[in-house]
């Protein structure tokens, strides 16, 4: 497995210079709209809050290692059933993943959840362990595809849209609102202050469908449980998915995606996880090379 430790590394550094050369729009999705769960639902909408073994809720099971379990567990029916041994299509099976991305995450009450830090570290830890077929775990934020040196939301929706469109799992990092978060979406001048997210209220979602035009974004989240059980966003159904209305917030390019409205929060960044090579980050690196090419050459 160590011979694939290079690979997210170098596509990392490969995406970051291309996206700094070009300083321009990243096209959109070719395909509007879009739902990866459908007509077969991929998704098994895995819940933070529901116990699955009739054990004790382990502290695990928060929402970055429950998010991510909807993803791994979409690629384990997608291809790559190492990934979830065991496991099939039966939710009761479910607790062992999430405890197990909660481990290699350092999820715990004592660390007030996940730290996005630890949420990209642990869920690149579960591909290298479970799988031959390399992974690439990366965190986009408009910040990773300025325009004119400034940051732009508008670039970040453009490329959740279009990795969806690939089949790669996206998981949107949520800046809350109210009491339990924050006040505003992130300052326009400075990048968003993750170590702040992560000491005052952050969350994590499945991303499923979306349709590019209108700005919305469909998701399972995995805080979806009755009122007045401590849940973040408007009550759905177990088993069912929300959709959000977003729009670009922040000058002059965009900082995030208010969610509805801001009632919901924003949308700050996304988790991409997907098998390498992978289709949408080889058409943004092969020009990439190119520009770096010629410009050896010109000096």
């Amino acid at each position: 497995m160590k011979r694939f430790v290079w690979l997210p590394v170098f596509l990392t550094v490969l995406l970051a210079a291309t996206v700094a050369l070009g300083q321009g729009v990243l096209p959109g999705p070719v395909q509007d709209p879009f739902d990866k769960d459908s007509p077969i639902a991929r998704f098994p909408d895995l819940d933070q809050n529901r116990d699955y073994t009739g054990d004790a809720i382990p502290e695990t099971k928060w929402c970055a290692p429950t998010a991510a379990a909807n993803s791994v567990w979409y690629f384990g029916n997608a291809g790559y059933p190492e990934l979830i041994p065991n496991v099939g299509n039966n939710t009761q099976n479910a607790d062992a993943l999430i405890t197990s991305l909660g481990n290699l995450m350092g999820t715990s009450d004592a660390a007030g959840g996940t730290t996005i830090g630890n949420c990209v570290a642990g869920l690149q830890g579960y591909f290298n362990a479970n799988t031959t077929t390399p992974f690439s775990v990366n965190l986009v934020t408009a910040w990773t595809f300025p325009i004119g040196g400034q940051p732009s939301a508008q670039n970040m929706w453009n490329f959740m849209c279009t990795e969806l469109e690939d089949c790669q799992d996206v998981l949107p990092v949520i800046w809350l609102p109210g009491p339990e978060g924050h006040n505003a979406p992130p300052e326009d001048d400075s990048q968003i202050d993750f170590t702040e997210l992560d000491s005052i209220g952050g969350h994590l979602v499945t991303m499923t469908a979306y349709n590019w035009a209108a700005n919305t974004v469909t998701i399972h989240d995995p805080d979806d449980m009755p009122v007045g059980t401590g849940h973040f966003f408007p009550a759905v159904p177990a088993a069912s998915k929300v959709t959000w209305n977003l729009a670009v917030v922040g000058a002059p390019q965009g900082t995030a995606l208010s969610i509805n409205g801001g009632a919901g929060g924003w949308i700050v960044g996304a988790i991409i996880a997907c098998p390498i090579p992978e289709p949408s980050i080889l058409l943004l690196v092969v020009p990439g090379l190119g520009l770096l090419a010629l410009r050896r050459r010109k000096k």
